[in-house]
Order: C-alpha cells, then structure tokens, then sequence
C-alpha cells in the first residue's frame, strides 16, 4: 500500500506541474500576444496620425498620475490652489481669532483670500475630527463671519479631478 500511495502521489504532482507548466505557458503567450498587438496599434496611429498619439499619450499619462497620486491632500490641496486660482493669497493654519473668534478653536488648515478678505475655509480632518468641540467651534466662527468652511477627509480617495471640482464649487 505504501508503495501504491507514493507512486500515485508522484503521478498526480507530475500532471499537476505540467498542467500547470502548459497553463502558464498559455497565458504568456496570450499577454505577449495582446502586448505586441497594442504596441502595432500605436505605431500604427502614430505613422497615420501623429498629432492624435500625442493626444492619446498625453492623456494617459494623465490618467496614470491620477491612478498612482498618493500624495497627501494637504500637498494636493497647495498644487491644487497654486495652478488652478492663482489669484487667490493663500494662508496656512489659519486661526479663527482673526475673524474675531474668541476662546479655543481648530485652525482652518487653509485659508483662501481675496483682496485680504477670507473667502473660503478649507479643514483636512480625519474621521472622528468633526465630533471634537474645538472643530465645531471653528466651523461655527466660519459661518458668524459669513465665510464658508469646507473639508477634506484624510481617509478618502481625494482624486484631483474631485478636489478641484468641489474647490471650483466655492471659488
């Protein structure tokens, strides 16, 4: 029976390594078969049409960089703010007590203003942040100075399409 058992056991771990073997071998030779037919697809649209790639290239590589953006907000919020509303000053840590708050507060983590009047308040926070006194408080001076306060959430995807569409939304 030991015998029997051994010689079964290795006829079954040689068909699994070949099938296995034959499998990977397959799928190769499908990827490289779809590989070589993309790149014949770009030579072939850029010998007929260079201004067309040039567009296709440079939209993915945009595409690209939205996939693999994993920068913090706070860094995307100052790129962001930097090129899309340039005509904007923009502060850091910016305290409620100069729109006349009093007591204690969050800082607003950006503040937009235009011609040395806060036009938007922006808080990165995390989950739990909206629940602590002190950011309800913050918000509440906002509102009293007639600014709006906006945030972004730590824990979110935050894509750049989205965070310029919501800035957009207020600027």
């Amino acid at each position: 029976m030991g015998f029997l058992d051994k010689l079964v056991n290795r006829s079954a771990n040689a068909i699994t390594n070949a099938t296995a073997r034959a499998i990977g071998n397959a799928v190769g030779d499908v990827v490289e078969d779809a590989a070589q037919g993309f790149i014949k697809g770009l030579k072939n649209a850029a010998d007929n049409d260079k201004s067309a790639t040039s567009k296709a290239v440079k939209a993915s590589v945009a595409a690209a960089k939205e996939i693999v953006d994993d920068r913090e907000v706070d860094e995307k919020l100052r790129d962001i703010l930097a090129s899309e509303f340039p005509q904007y000053e923009v502060k850091e840590q910016v305290s409620p007590t100069t729109i006349g708050g009093e007591g204690e507060f969050l800082p607003y983590d950006f503040g937009v203003y235009e011609n040395g009047q806060p036009k938007l308040f922006i808080m990165v926070v995390y989950n739990n942040t909206c629940a602590s006194r002190t950011y309800r408080w913050s918000k509440e001076q906002a509102e009293r100075a007639g600014v709006t306060m906006i945030n972004f959430v730590y824990a979110f995807e935050n894509k750049i399409d989205y965070m310029k569409e919501r800035l957009h939304q207020y600027l």
